[in-house]
């Protein structure tokens, strides 16, 4: 009587990976992705002057520290004065790059470029009333 043993299969471990595979289909398996912040549009209109200045620049860095990008859209503000400016520029230093502008009409425009000089982070922000 003759036996026959089998002498047991190797398998080539070079061209594969020797930890076990996972049962899970890959398509469904959730990616770990960065979260996105939240964008707020801000829309400015009427007067942009004194009484308005100060509570501007409040919502608007409350937004911020609340984690979200900020985006100011002021080409419907028909009158702006220096207070006005100055909160503007203040959302813009100190949000950072959480605050941007993405359209300047022809008031915001006009005053900026007659009193706050070619450095002034709303002349840097945005290029014009057709600005995105």
């Amino acid at each position: 009587m003759t036996t026959a043993t089998a002498a047991p299969r190797t398998r080539s471990t070079t061209a594969r990976s020797t930890t076990p595979r996972s049962t899970t289909d890959r398509s469904t398996t959730p990616r770990a992705r960065r979260p996105r912040r939240p964008s707020v549009e801000v829309r400015l209109s009427g007067d942009l002057d004194l009484s308005a200045a100060p509570g501007l620049a409040d919502h608007v860095l409350a937004l911020v520290d609340g984690g979200a990008d900020v985006v100011l859209d002021v080409s419907a503000v028909a009158f702006v004065d220096c207070c006005g400016l100055t909160a503007l520029e203040r959302c813009l230093v100190l949000g950072g790059d959480r605050v941007r502008l993405s359209r300047t009409g022809d008031a915001v425009d006009g005053l900026a470029r007659l009193v706050a000089g070619p450095a002034s982070p709303l002349l840097r922000s945005a290029t014009g009333p057709h600005a995105a």
